[in-house]
C-alpha cells in the first residue's frame, strides 16, 4: 500500500466516525512540518496523524517532529502511521483517551 492510499483509508474511516478532517499540503501558507491529516472531533479535539509510506523505512524528519511536539503541547493528540494496523492500533488507544 502507498503513502497516499494509506492517507486515505485513514481519511475515510476518520469521516464515517464522524470527525471534520483536512489533508494538509505542502505550499504557501501550510508550515514545514505539518502533519499529513489534521482532525477534529465533534468536542473540538485536536489530532494530527503523520502517515509514512509502510513501503519504506522513513520516519517523520526533524521539522515534522518539532511542529508534532507543538502541537502535543497545546493538547493535540499526535501519532506517526506507518501502516493500516498502526492506525487500528491507535484506533483502540483513542478511546482509551476520550478522543
Amino acid at each position: 500500500m502507498t503513502e497516499k492510499e494509506l492517507q486515505e483509508k485513514i481519511i475515510r474511516l476518520l469521516k464515517k466516525n464522524g470527525r471534520w478532517v483536512m489533508k494538509a499540503s505542502a505550499g504557501p501558507g501550510v508550515p514545514i512540518g505539518t502533519p499529513d491529516i489534521i482532525s477534529i472531533n465533534k468536542d473540538g479535539k485536536l489530532l494530527a496523524i503523520e502517515v509514512k509510506s509502510p513501503d519504506n523505512d522513513r520516519t517523520a524528519t526533524i521539522e515534522q517532529l518539532r511542529v508534532i511536539k507543538k502541537m502535543e503541547n497545546q493538547g493535540a493528540k499526535c501519532f506517526v502511521i506507518k501502516t493500516l494496523d498502526d492506525f487500528h492500533n491507535f484506533k483502540s488507544i483513542e478511546k482509551l483517551i476520550d478522543m
